[in-house]
């Protein structure tokens, strides 16, 4: 009986698009909605448009209107239905969920951005910028360590490891190196 009403039930409709997108709240659909629309996250206009389409359905997403084939026809009209084209939109949209999802979930740790950042103008020498990052990423991280947090040290680890490299590399940054490591 399983297999008969599990056979009915459309691709998209079991996909891990719909199933993460069953997750989210009112707001995160609205938040991803923006995302998916934000030229700078995504290019592709089909999956702007197969996600204009799906959200009519949230939260429900009832399988019975959430078939490929009427769901192409709805997007694009009349031409001949393409499954490759339709599971590249949608494989680019489960995409852009992992990315929104990285994202909030960055967001919500300041501490890993703060570090993040710091990283960032470290590799990018930025003497000037990175005094500040460094104190700010201190202060975030210092926080865990009030509230309990166990990642505390892993942070502060990764932390001190940053303000090493950068120690190392403003030491020497006006010598020769040739100085410091045995050439001629």
């Amino acid at each position: 009986m399983f297999k008969i009403i599990g056979y009915f039930l459309s691709d998209m409709f079991k996909s891990s698009l719909i199933y993460t997108l069953k997750s989210f709240s009112q707001k995160e659909m609205r938040d991803f909605g923006e995302f998916v629309h934000s030229p700078y996250f995504n290019k592709n206009q089909g999956a702007v448009k197969l996600f204009d389409h799906i959200k009519k359905f949230y939260p429900e997403f009832d399988s019975g209107k959430l078939e490929k084939e009427k769901i192409y026809q709805d997007l694009f009209g009349k031409t001949e239905y393409n499954d490759g084209f339709v599971r590249t939109i949608m494989h680019i949209l489960t995409d852009l969920i992992e990315e929104f999802l990285a994202i909030r979930n960055l967001n919500s740790k300041q501490y890993l951005k703060k570090l993040l950042i710091t990283d960032e103008l470290n590799q990018r020498k930025l003497e000037k910028l990175i005094n500040k990052s460094f104190a700010d990423s201190r202060i975030a991280i210092d926080k865990l360590k009030t509230s309990g947090d166990t990642e505390y040290y892993y942070y502060r680890y990764l932390y001190a490891a940053m303000l090493s490299g950068f120690k190392e590399w403003t030491r020497y940054k006006s010598k020769n190196l040739k100085d410091f490591d045995g050439l001629d």
